[in-house]
């Protein structure tokens, strides 16, 4: 009883693909648009070009706001390198910091407008953030590593290595934030 039942179902469901499989039914061709004399005088190519101009919009960002980072990271290394007194580094990485948030800010402000723009490509700029933003702060980490172990362990500043850690990679949430 259970063989008839399922061998009938088995046929059942065949029947049905050859049914739907029907191959006398042809979708009917399309032949290709012919171009208007209206359309001999636009130049073939200006469609193509405005995706592929804007393809690496969002990439281009996010390689921005990087960049940016580590410049500010360069110069926070630079001050600190020759590990002057605390009272003299902290107002310096405080100006440093207050510099580059205004730029960080706007690129915030072009952050925001891609994605009112062109959600690709802004799911291109966030894909890029993060596939390199740990590998960017953890150069950053590297290159301060020996300054923010002075300060930390030698003079036990906890402030500068604030400013040369985490306030330093609070300029890339500047640029991100939603």
């Amino acid at each position: 009883m259970v063989k008839k039942l399922v061998l009938s179902f088995v046929c059942g469901v065949l029947a049905a693909g050859l049914i739907s499989c029907d191959k006398s039914k042809k979708p009917p061709t399309q032949s290709p648009p012919t171009k208007t004399s209206a359309d001999k005088s636009a130049p073939a190519a200006a469609p193509a070009a405005t995706p592929a101009a804007g393809a690496n919009e969002g990439r281009d960002l996010a390689k921005k706001i990087l960049a940016t980072y580590d410049e500010a990271v360069a110069e926070a290394g630079k001050l600190a390198k020759d590990k002057p007194e605390s009272a003299v580094l902290k107002p310096q990485l405080e100006q440093l910091i207050a510099s580059y948030s205004p730029k960080m800010a706007e690129l915030n402000t072009q952050y925001l407008a891609l994605r009112a723009k062109d959600i690709r490509s802004f799911g291109q700029a966030n894909t890029y953030l993060g596939e390199f933003r740990g590998k960017h702060v953890a150069n950053a980490d590297n290159t301060l590593a020996p300054v923010v172990k002075y300060y930390n362990f030698e003079k036990g500043d906890k402030e500068i290595v604030q400013l040369l850690s985490s306030k330093l990679v609070a300029l890339i949430d500047i640029a991100v934030k939603r």
